[in-house]
């Protein structure tokens, strides 16, 4: 581990700019995101480009092909990117795989996940630009016992000067919907 380490802390990465004509997505790429691009392409609009695409040393996209296709999309002439020249063929490999299953482990804790979500509505945040659509915002704020999570805004505007709360995000669920309808969280 110290030698790897040792290499690993020594390494700069470096941002560059490529054009994105320049990329080539990996030909065996087992990962379908097609249906994943459309909420990068907001994300991209909202945040700007934050992650850069790893690349390998021939521009082979070994982490980012949805942004890269969010890019192609979007009309970007350059994105950023990390040309990861250490890795064998074997580690990219390895990687690209490591780097797709590694998300589908991790899990939310909804109780922090309703509060970022309600600290983001008070801040009049668009809750469009933050990848859930308005059914999974939605389950998000019915605890499993089907109560609701009410988040709230914090209002200053009573007369006394203690706080109002008030509804900062209403789920609009359609009238029928029955708890066996939602998806479980």
């Amino acid at each position: 581990w110290d030698s790897f380490l040792g290499n690993w802390r020594n390494r700069e990465m470096n941002i560059i700019q490529k054009s994105v004509k320049d990329i080539v997505p990996y030909n065996n790429n087992p990962r379908i995101n097609d249906d994943a691009v459309a909420v990068v392409v907001t994300s991209i609009k909202e945040f700007g480009f934050q992650v850069p695409i790893i690349l390998d040393n021939n521009n082979v996209i070994i982490a980012g092909h949805t942004r890269w296709q969010a890019a192609k999309q979007l009309g970007l002439e350059t994105v950023p990117v990390i040309v990861a020249s250490d890795l064998s063929d074997a580690k990219a490999k390895a990687f690209r795989i490591m780097d797709n299953k590694s998300a589908e482990m991790a899990l939310w804790d909804m109780d922090k996940l309703r509060v970022e979500i309600d600290d983001l509505s008070n801040l009049d945040c668009d809750l469009s630009t933050i990848g859930f659509d308005d059914e999974e915002l939605a389950d998000i704020y019915y605890s499993q016992d089907d109560a609701p999570f009410e988040p709230t805004r914090t209002s200053m505007n009573d007369r006394d000067g203690r706080d109002s709360r008030e509804p900062a995000f209403n789920p609009s669920l359609e009238p029928t919907m029955s708890k066996g309808d939602r998806k479980s969280t």
